[in-house]
């Protein structure tokens, strides 16, 4: 016997607009290609500024690291809600901020230590660009952002077997972000002063942001 399944006809007849989550991983990348530019313009000739211009920023990136690359890949992880009512809710959503840098060892240094050094300098350069007073709201107008927070930081295990005379590292922040969920029309708006030329561009290895100078 065969079944037969009814199909309902749709009932939302307009366009559905994107989820608040969506803003504001995409806000994240922007603010760190902006920022990264900034500090490493600040920043004195040598190699923190050399290492700052070698990061590209990702936004939900798959594609394995080669070891040559210095990224930061921003991912949305988990998002919770409070359930209060049916078209309006906050939703606190948590983002990982990946990143992998490499260095190869040296006469005077060894690379797994050059490459740990580097790690958490850019890790501590993240932290310091979104928990910067002037980032309370992510650049969006109020009152869209209700908080952001770092929840933790982490750095993965190094892999000492590896006999490469590159040395791969990575670590984790995690973030945290509060906002409100409207399943209506009303579109979160940048903040004056916080206008960014950064747009993702998708390229073999995931969406990468490209500045615009």
């Amino acid at each position: 016997m065969s079944l037969c399944w009814a199909i309902m006809s749709s009932v939302i007849p307009e366009l559905l607009p994107t989820c608040a989550f969506e803003f504001v991983r995409d806000r994240i990348g922007a603010i760190l290609v902006d920022e990264f530019a900034a500090q490493a313009a600040l920043m004195p000739p040598g190699p923190d500024q050399d290492l700052i211009l070698k990061f590209q920023i990702y936004v939900e990136r798959f594609i394995r690291v080669d070891k040559e690359e210095n990224i930061v890949n921003v991912v949305m992880a988990r998002g919770d809600y409070d359930g209060r009512i049916s078209v309006q809710e906050n939703g606190t959503y948590t983002f990982f901020l990946d990143v992998f840098t490499s260095a190869k060892t040296t006469a005077a240094i060894g690379g797994d230590s050059r490459a740990m050094l580097r790690l958490q300098k850019v890790l501590g350069l993240c932290w310091n660009i979104l928990m910067h007073s002037r980032y309370k709201t992510l650049g969006f107008e109020m009152p869209f952002i209700a908080s952001r927070a770092a929840v933790s930081m982490e750095i993965k295990q190094p892999d000492t077997q590896n006999s490469d005379a590159d040395n791969l590292v990575m670590g984790r922040l995690t973030m945290s972000v509060k906002v409100r969920e409207n399943s209506g029309t009303v579109l979160p708006r940048v903040a004056q002063g916080f206008d960014t030329s950064a747009k993702l561009d998708l390229t073999d290895k995931g969406y990468l942001y490209i500045r615009n100078a």
